[in-house]
């Protein structure tokens, strides 16, 4: 076993030494911190470990390299963030139900600036749409972002956001959204009606409406001119079923599974002077002392599984690729075939470099893929409009966009 060399003893006494004179324990925790070897990945310290929640962030960690469209071609990113107008959004007004986002301006040509939706007032809207119309028909239209919203293990935030597609005629303004709320900022809702038709989007809800056919869980969805997943107004989107539950490729929607959240403790690295390191260890979980206690607190039960969240809320950012085709063999020649990939934050077999790439066709593997023909005629509607709606329940919810790039390229 690895011992304290004596120096390091002596360091020790006087530091704790001195945290007993000054009267806390802070100084004297952290002093055994630095000192205390790492032994069997356990640390000798009996001073209380401070403790941080967190989750891996893979799909952060390297930005896409800003897009080159060739000649006939588009593109957009994040790097174009640099001013507060760099994108058309809702303004504040407590009477329409809207909220500004913030936009985080890009910081240079390497890291990008990022798109937060961040309300503390319930049941509002908000959207922010992207100034360069799109060329859609005999084009393919690829995209890469990542997406991340709080962590709740309570399940009660709400409600989610889309990722809009618009036909190219619309007219961009700072009143252009759909309803608060289960409608996203996406759908219409009795007297908020702007959004024009038709419409597709890739939908985020973190919160089930029975109204809208949403399932138990978290759901990752492909949407039409409505949020309501009744096999008419958006495709079905059910609890359990082989197309959402098992391989991928999903349908139209995904489900996905709730995450065990891990907390950090930190610890000395073995070799001196004993920097600080971070060991992942699982979060606790409450259990009822008695039976007479499961029973008074039955209504509480979701508390006492505090360590598993639901996927989208995990606190852990996810990365997203989408391909439009307008003139694909999949599809008829009035709808555009759209598919979507989700990269989990802890999935390393697409937390690559590929999977961000959008210059060529993904065909690596991913956490989930949707696809779907969607009603959207490329030769009537021969550009479109991108942009993010959201919409917030009765909790505080908050989303941020990052890493987006997109670009359009000759089939």
């Amino acid at each position: 076993m690895k011992q304290l060399s004596p120096g390091a003893r002596q360091f020790l006494l006087l530091t704790t030494s001195l945290a007993v004179f000054l009267g806390g324990t802070s100084f004297q925790a952290n002093a055994q911190r630095q000192l205390c070897p790492k032994i069997g990945g356990t640390c000798t310290s009996t001073g209380p470990a401070s403790t941080t929640t967190t989750t891996t962030t893979t799909n952060e960690e390297e930005e896409p390299a800003a897009p080159t469209p060739t000649a006939g071609n588009k593109a957009f990113s994040f790097y174009e963030l640099t001013s507060d107008s760099s994108l058309t959004a809702t303004s504040d007004s407590s009477g329409s139900k809207t909220f500004k986002p913030k936009i985080k301006k890009s910081e240079s040509a390497k890291k990008m600036g990022k798109l937060e939706f961040d309300e503390g007032e319930d049941n509002r809207r908000s959207c922010a749409w992207i100034p360069t119309v799109m060329p859609l028909k005999n084009k393919i239209i690829r995209i890469y972002y990542t997406l991340k919203f709080d962590s709740d293990k309570d399940k009660d935030q709400g409600e989610g956001t889309v990722l809009a597609f618009l036909p190219g005629s619309t007219s961009i303004s700072s009143s252009l959204c759909g309803g608060y709320t289960e409608y996203l900022g996406y759908a219409d809702r009795t007297g908020y009606t702007s959004m024009p038709e038709p419409r597709f989007g890739i939908e985020f809800d973190i919160n089930k409406n029975t109204g809208m056919s949403d399932p138990d869980n978290n759901h990752l969805a492909i949407v039409y001119d409505k949020v309501n997943h009744n096999g008419t107004d958006s495709p079905d989107c059910p609890d359990t079923s082989s197309a959402n539950d098992s391989t991928s490729p999903y349908g139209a929607c995904w489900t996905g599974t709730n995450e065990k959240k891990s907390s950090w403790l930190m610890l000395p690295s073995q070799e001196f002077p004993w920097t600080p390191q971070l060991v992942a260890v699982p979060e606790p979980v409450m259990v009822a002392d008695s039976d007479k206690d499961k029973e008074k607190d039955k209504d509480k039960d979701e508390d006492k599984e505090s360590s598993t969240y639901p996927w989208l809320e995990d606190g852990s950012t996810h990365g997203y690729r989408v391909e439009i085709t307008a003139s694909s063999a999949n599809c008829a020649a009035t709808e555009v075939y759209v598919k979507a990939w989700a990269c989990k934050s802890k999935d390393s077999s697409c937390s690559t470099t590929a999977f961000k790439t959008i210059t060529s066709a993904y065909t690596g593997s991913a956490t989930a893929t949707i696809e779907k023909c969607v009603p959207f005629n490329p030769s009537t509607y021969q550009e479109m409009i991108v942009g993010f709606t959201f919409g917030s329940g009765s909790q505080d919810t908050k989303a941020t966009y990052a890493s987006f790039t997109m670009q359009t390229f000759d089939p």
